[in-house]
């Protein structure tokens, strides 16, 4: 077995363990979310409280790479994927996304 094959049975293990899926695309993609920063942006009439959270989806599973600015949702609230990073060799994109 092969490292990347070890690590995509490992995803598959942690997310048994910790389901959790996000909407990208108009698809529904098994995914490890973490829960990010809670910091705060200046909006109309005073600054609002913004959450992040760090998404790993194997890029297997995702069909067109995804782009910052497109929208995800997890747990029903909507965020806007402000990085996106995938290592050569590793078999997950991370995606940190902000809340909208």
């Amino acid at each position: 077995m092969t490292l990347r094959e070890e690590m995509e049975q490992d995803f598959s293990e942690i997310h048994s363990d910790i389901p959790a899926s996000v909407t990208l695309a108009g698809g529904t993609f098994s995914a490890l979310v973490s829960e990010g920063e809670l910091s705060e942006r200046l909006d109309a009439g005073g600054f609002a409280s913004v959450r992040s959270i760090s998404v790993r989806v194997l890029k297997s599973s995702v069909p067109t790479a995804p782009k910052v600015g497109e929208k995800l949702t997890c747990d029903g609230v909507t965020y806007s994927i402000s990085e996106i990073s995938s290592k050569p060799g590793l078999p997950f994109l991370r995606l940190v996304c902000q809340q909208e």
